[in-house]
């Protein structure tokens, strides 16, 4: 059985995507797309532990199909990729719950891993509690 947790990640730059992957493939199960639509279309058949979405994208913003996934998908974990210095809207969706966290571009891969393993750990507690709350009398 694979105990690894599984990432969905979108980025319209292709060459993004395969450094990311080159980054966390041993530690994660990955699937990549450069495209935002797609993205969506793959989570409608398939479960996934967390998206990593960069925010600037050509057909959809990043934010949007986070804040879609929040919506469709609570369990999913959420992070956003920038390589803008847009950090206002970045808070603000962070506030708003949109994602969980913001990682500048270009990322460090132990820090990535480490944000990586905290947002999966927290979203499994969210379920974990609400399963326990359930439960109760």
């Amino acid at each position: 059985m694979n105990n690894k947790a599984k990432l969905i990640m979108v980025d319209d730059e292709a060459e993004i995507l395969r450094a990311l992957e080159r980054s966390l493939r041993k530690e994660y199960q990955i699937t990549t797309t450069v495209s935002a639509n797609e993205a969506l279309q793959i989570l409608e058949s398939e479960s996934f532990d967390l998206i990593i979405s960069d925010v600037r994208m050509m057909e959809m913003d990043g934010l949007d199909l986070l804040a879609t996934c929040q919506e469709k998908y609570p369990d999913m974990g959420r992070i956003a990729l920038t390589g803008y210095a847009d950090m206002e809207t970045c808070q603000n969706a962070v506030n708003q719950q949109i994602a969980q966290i913001i990682i500048s571009k270009p990322w460090e891969t132990f820090e990535l891993k480490n944000l990586i393993n905290l947002v999966t750990q927290l979203q499994q507690l969210k379920i974990e509690n609400r399963q326990l709350k359930l439960a109760l009398p």
